[in-house]
Parts: structure tokens; sequence; C-alpha cells
């Protein structure tokens, strides 16, 4: 079921099939009847019109796909930006990390180990810092010890009389 295409400008009938190529030497156009050349040519400028058409289409498509294109390039553009600057600042932070990491080892290699704080509790316990009288204590007790002393000399002296 093939279709019958009509003839193409310069062609006698679609069934004939002319060998030699676009320069070979055709027959006088003059027995055509000029019908049969008008419907070529009309057939031929539809044919073009067509292809005209197609061709802006395709056009208009590929502007379109430039566009996006361009803005896809712009918003990929931004986002390495952003990603990169965000990268930046992780690195900052992972180093600011460190730095306070490193202290925290060094601050803690200072600190007291274990053995140590168990030496200072037996230390404590045998000395029993508690039992100790503060200053204020100590200064209250020799006030009373002495006013009781002058006490009993005032009385001893009072009974000698």
């Amino acid at each position: 079921m093939a279709e019958a295409t009509p003839p193409l400008f310069g062609q006698q009938g679609a069934g004939k099939k002319e060998s030699g190529g676009i320069f070979k030497h055709k027959p006088e156009m003059a027995a055509a009847p000029s019908s049969d050349i008008t419907s070529q040519i009309a057939n031929l400028n539809r044919r073009l019109r067509l292809i005209e058409e197609r061709y802006d289409g395709l056009r208009k498509k590929i502007q379109l796909i430039e566009q996006n294109m361009l803005k896809q390039s712009k918003t990929l553009s931004q986002e390495t930006r952003a990603t990169s600057s965000d990268l930046i600042e992780m690195r900052r932070s992972i180093e600011d990390l460190r730095g306070k990491a490193r202290l925290m080892v060094k601050e803690l290699m200072d600190c007291a180990k274990a053995d140590e704080l168990k030496v200072l509790q037996k230390y404590i316990d045998f000395l029993e810092p508690l039992q100790y009288v503060t200053r204020t204590e100590a200064d209250k007790l020799i006030r009373e010890i002495v006013q009781e002393k002058i006490d009993e000399m005032i009385e001893q002296q009072e009974q000698q009389k």
C-alpha cells in the first residue's frame, strides 16, 4: 500500500523513473500543460511553507532551550557559590572545634589524676580539718577564758579582803 506522491517539479509522471541524476538532459517542458505546472508550483509552495513553519518552530524551541540553559546555569552557579561558602564556614567551624578540643585535652592533662585525688583524700581524712577552730572561734574562746580568769581573780581579791 504505497501512497502515490505527486510528481515533483520537472518530472513527467509518478510511475516513471529516470536515471542520470540532477544534471541529466530533460525533455522539453513545452509539452506539459500549464495546469500541471501550476499545481506543482502550488504543491512546492505548500511544502516550502510547511518546512519554514517547522524551521520556525524548531528555532523557537532551540531559543527556549537556550534560555532555560542560561537560567539553569545561573542557578547552578549561585548554588555552587552558596555551597562553597557553606563549605568554607564548615571548615572554619571544624578548625574552631579542633582548637577547643586541644585546649580541653591540655586542661585535662593539667588536672589531678585519680590516684593523686586518693592521696589527697587520705591526707584530709588524717588531718580532719573539720575539727580545727576558726580564728573567730579562737578569739572568742580566748576572751572567754581571759574573762573567767579575771572574774576568778576579782573573786579571790574580794575574798581576801
